[in-house]
């Protein structure tokens, strides 16, 4: 359970940086590349 969270919580960090290193400022397609990366990862 508590490796599940690190894994969460790193991916989160990493669609952090990756969309300030695109410039992305839309939060709506933050929400779609974080949505995409979650389905990735389930």
């Amino acid at each position: 359970m508590v490796f599940d969270d690190v894994l969460k919580q790193k991916a989160k960090k990493e669609v952090e940086r990756a969309t300030e290193r695109l410039g992305i400022k839309d939060e709506k397609t933050k929400k779609a590349v974080d949505s995409l990366l979650k389905g990735l990862f389930n």
